[in-house]
Formats: structure tokens, C-alpha cells, sequence
């Protein structure tokens, strides 16, 4: 949790297992910062965190998340960390009637090698 000066929390980060035994090489990462707190790297410390803690677990090779197309800054910062595009929903959900692309982005954090 990121709490400001009044312990108000403004920002969160949460890591998700596998929900089944065959799937428990992959966690899903969710994180999120109020919109006052955006372009402070407290998203990048937080996404460091996770990464680090991520790669501490030795039954883990894959971090996943997933990130609406509309928000350019969080998807940049995954990019910058190593996240790559994996699939795409075209019109997952709809925002003041548009409709918005839910995207799909994974980062291999197990050991050495090269992924796929």
C-alpha cells in the first residue's frame, strides 16, 4: 500500500497465484495509483517491488496483467520494465459509450533463459 502524509491510501499492489496446480508458474500483478500521485516513480517503485518479489519465488516464471489500451502512461511504464503485449480484447468495455481495449502483458521472471 502507498499511504500520503493524512494515511490515506492513494495506491495499492497486489500479486495473485495461480488459481490451479498446473497454473501456479504464473501470478497476476494489480496495482493502481490515484491520478495525484501519476509521473512521481511511485509506480515504477511499486512495479520493482513486485518484480523483485516475483522473482524470489522459485516456482514462478511469469508475472501477468492487464491494463485497459486508454491508459498510455501505465502501459509505457510495463513496456519500459520488460512487459510485453500478449493478446488484446477489442471493445472489452465501453467509457462514456466508447469502447475500450482490455490488454493482456506478461514479463518472464523466472531464471535465466529466454522466453516463450
Amino acid at each position: 500500500m502507498v499511504v500520503d502524509s493524512n494515511e490515506q491510501v492513494v495506491g495499492h499492489l497486489s500479486l495473485k497465484g495461480g488459481r490451479f496446480d498446473r497454473g501456479i508458474h504464473r501470478c497476476e500483478l494489480g496495482m493502481g495509483l490515484e491520478f495525484g500521485y501519476w509521473r512521481l516513480g511511485l509506480g515504477a517503485q511499486l512495479l520493482k517491488i513486485a518484480i523483485e518479489q516475483a522473482q524470489s519465488v522459485a516456482t514462478l516464471d511469469w508475472l501477468d496483467l492487464r491494463v485497459i489500451h486508454i491508459n498510455q502512461p501505465a502501459i509505457n511504464l510495463y513496456l519500459k520494465h520488460g512487459f510485453a503485449e500478449v493478446s488484446r480484447i477489442p471493445d472489452f468495455c465501453r467509457i462514456d459509450a466508447q469502447p475500450v481495449d482490455d490488454i493482456f502483458m506478461s514479463l518472464w521472471v523466472g531464471s535465466p533463459r529466454s522466453s516463450g
